[in-house]
């Protein structure tokens, strides 16, 4: 029982979900937020599961390969089930089938979730949503460097503010939905609904402010960015313009015109007779070469060289 017991809490995760978008309390120390996170990764019997498998193996190995069995079993529950925690404190949900998970302990007191206000109703869940992902935003711009270097972390205690309300209407919001479905307290009801819809609102506009500061932030990183590539633009528009192939051209048509009065020269003393380009109609002569060809010899300097060099073409 004790084997099965212990391959459940490994088996019992499922690798499948969808990170979820997660806000730690600001006014954690970074200490103290690395202990929390130690705490969720250490949690489910890990230390439990590593020590007593690390007894078990040293007792195997003095008295039987048994007991060094189980202990080894138990080092790899231990592992699975850490990596379990671990990747539920990467994707901000908890993965284990039993649901039992320190992540959702600690849920609103060291850190808050998209999931957390998904029960909420659309406004609520929208504005978590929204607050959380302005303050990943300006966090992780590349125009941080231009910005007020308080922003992001002022921003980070404004949306903790945002969610600790939301949060304070968890309550609220359940009641509002069991009296509506009471007649009798449906003035109450709607009181409370109207409540809680102004403070949404409320909360909207704040929401609304700070992901301006986003969009500013945004705005400004695509600014620099396309600026940047203008930059990078003229710089090449001018290494480019100072590339000067007149004297590589010049090069290129004089050794056609070597390689052309040889060959004909060489043509006319063995009498090989008229090359592609020079009768009227070829169909696979390469019509390019042909024309650069005779282009190159109808030039006044180039007849005079050629009819100079006794090639027949005068």
């Amino acid at each position: 029982m004790a084997h099965k017991d212990i391959a459940a809490r490994v088996m019992a995760a499922r690798f499948d979900e969808e990170p979820d978008r997660v806000s730690w309390n600001p006014h954690l120390s970074t200490a103290r937020r690395a202990w929390e996170m130690r705490r969720i990764v250490f949690s489910r019997g890990v230390p439990f599961l590593g020590v007593g498998g690390g007894l078990f193996v040293l007792i195997g190995f003095a008295v039987g390969s048994g007991f060094a069995v189980l202990g080894a079993l138990m080092l790899l529950c231990g592992i699975g089930v850490g990596l379990g925690n671990l990747r539920c404190l990467v994707i901000g949900r908890c993965i284990h089938l039993d649901g039992l998970c320190r992540l959702d302990e600690v849920a609103g007191i060291v850190l808050f979730r998209c999931r957390d206000f998904t029960g909420m109703g659309a406004s609520a869940h929208a504005i978590a949503s929204r607050v959380i992902d302005a303050v990943d935003e300006l966090r992780d711009t590349p125009a941080r460097a231009w910005l007020d270097p308080a922003l992001p972390s002022t921003a980070h205690r404004l949306a903790w503010e945002v969610l600790g309300c939301l949060d304070r209407t968890r309550t609220a919001r359940i009641l509002a939905l069991q009296l509506a479905q009471r007649p009798a307290h449906s003035d109450l009801a709607d009181s409370l609904a109207e409540a809680i819809a102004a403070l949404d609102h409320r909360l909207d506009d704040a929401v609304q402010a700070l992901a301006g500061c986003a969009t500013l932030a945004r705005e400004w990183t695509r600014a620099l960015h396309d600026a940047e590539l203008r930059h990078h633009g003229e710089q090449e528009l001018r290494s480019t313009r100072m590339i000067a192939p007149d004297d590589l051209t010049a090069a290129a048509e004089s050794l056609l015109l070597q390689t052309f009065c040889r060959v004909t020269a060489a043509r006319d003393l063995t009498g090989g007779g008229p090359f592609p380009w020079e009768q009227p109609r070829s169909a696979w002569s390469p019509r390019a070469v042909g024309r650069r060809l005779a282009e190159v010899a109808r030039r006044p300097g180039i007849q005079r060289s050629l009819v100079g060099e006794g090639t027949g073409l005068s």
